[in-house]
């Protein structure tokens, strides 16, 4: 991959929905900060659940880097007893289900209506 890697993701859901930027050195570094600053929106004390979907390229389109970028922040993410990460292998399944594309999740109350399918309070979405 380059020599610099950015990771975007966008928090949405019944409490969250500001964007968040990371820029890093590398993917690791990356999935570091973007872990930490999803960590700092949990209010002290809660535990909340999480769903990450696969990051996309400018494009929209999910490619192995991707579904690798998404996979490390889920492992990040599990390390905080506040984060519990929730199966996201039916994200697919879901969104055929709410007659929703992957797109179409960019608009909060279609986001929150696929963290209620959940039982999610955050969602992952990023390119």
């Amino acid at each position: 991959m380059g020599t610099r890697t950015a990771v975007m993701a966008a928090l949405v859901a019944t409490t969250l929905g500001a964007p968040v930027l990371v820029g890093a050195a590398d993917t690791r570094e990356a999935v570091e900060q973007l872990a930490t600053r999803i960590a700092a929106t949990v209010p002290e004390g809660k535990q909340v659940r999480i769903v990450v979907a696969d990051f996309t390229d400018g494009d929209g389109v999910t490619s192995d880097y991707g579904r690798h970028v998404a996979a490390r922040l889920i492992l990040r993410l599990a390390r905080n007893p506040r984060l519990m990460a929730i199966e996201r292998r039916f994200l697919g399944v879901v969104l055929e289900h709410l007659k929703l594309k992957r797109s179409d999740l960019a608009k909060p109350e279609n986001a929150r209506l696929l963290a209620k399918e959940f039982g999610a309070d955050i969602i992952v979405l990023g390119s």
